[in-house]
């Protein structure tokens, strides 16, 4: 009787840890809503671009501040 309920318990343990794997992964999805990409120019600068992936905006950090970009990158 002992071995089945050990038995029972480790199933419960493993359906647990399982659990918790799981419900972390969806989370990690949800949060990437920025993307950050830094373009390097011919003249030793630095453009940084941020791309909103749930609505499509994408900002440039102009002196110390994001500015939205309205032109089209084509």
């Amino acid at each position: 009787m002992k071995n089945l309920k050990d038995k029972i318990i480790g199933l419960f343990a493993i359906i647990g840890v399982m659990t918790l794997l799981m419900g972390n992964n969806n989370l990690q999805n949800n949060n990437e809503k920025y993307k950050i990409s830094p373009i390097p120019l011919n003249s030793g600068n630095t453009n940084v671009y941020l791309l909103d992936t749930r609505t499509g905006k994408v900002w440039k950090e102009y002196r110390g501040k994001w500015e939205e970009q309205i032109e089209s990158l084509n």
